[in-house]
């Protein structure tokens, strides 16, 4: 266990919110201190609960780390960002979900926890701001696999037709508020995502994700 396992307060993501039992959600999050993490929150379903934690959640939590059991409880929960907007256009949804699920299966250990949080954050930021879904998973899977020490520019992208590499570049390079928004750009960065998808599935040992 590291220093930071002992550090009680922390600024979290908020990848996934599951109902254990009448009382209790439990909250997988990421960490810029220590990666993938999950507590406990309690909470009264006969009360409203306006801090009551929500999927893309960005928030300070308050551990409580007296417990004698491995399972840690969240003691206080406040929201610093709601990404409600993801919610409301259903491709935005999909796409951001389907992200966040393969993070809690397969970012249990990162080298650079600090990374993963700052690109998370980007991701999910873009994901609420509206940008094409398609090309927001198609960065974050990249560079996901960059962070994780995955060849990925050197092999998968030479596996590419020599236009389409070219093409995926730009994508890849250009931040989304300079990118042109077409139906053509979106379709190019589905069918790069699901050769990316590919390969993750035939060259690393992570659980893919289908689009």
């Amino acid at each position: 266990m590291t220093m930071s396992e002992f550090e009680p307060n922390r600024t979290i993501l908020v990848l996934k919110v599951t109902q254990t039992s009448e009382h209790f959600l439990k909250i997988d999050h990421l960490c810029s201190m220590i990666g993938l993490a999950n507590a406990l929150f309690r909470f009264s379903p006969k009360k409203s609960h306006p801090n009551k934690p929500e999927i893309f959640d960005t928030a300070d939590i308050l551990l409580d780390l007296s417990s004698s059991t491995k399972t840690k409880f969240i003691k206080d929960y406040q929201p610093i960002k709601k990404r409600t907007n993801i919610g409301i256009h259903y491709k935005q949804l999909l796409y951001a979900s389907k992200f966040s699920q393969f993070l809690t299966q397969n970012a249990t250990h990162v080298p650079d926890p600090h990374e993963l949080y700052s690109l998370v954050t980007r991701s999910l930021d873009a994901f609420e701001n509206g940008y094409a879904p398609e090309i927001i998973s198609l960065k974050a899977f990249y560079n996901f696999l960059k962070t994780e020490g995955f060849p990925v520019r050197a092999t998968w992208l030479t596996l590419l037709p020599k236009e389409q590499q070219s093409q995926a570049r730009n994508l890849l390079q250009t931040p989304l508020d300079q990118l042109s928004n077409s139906p053509q750009s979106d379709a190019l960065a589905q069918d790069l995502l699901n050769h990316l998808s590919q390969w993750i599935e035939k060259e690393t040992d992570f659980k893919p994700i289908s689009f």
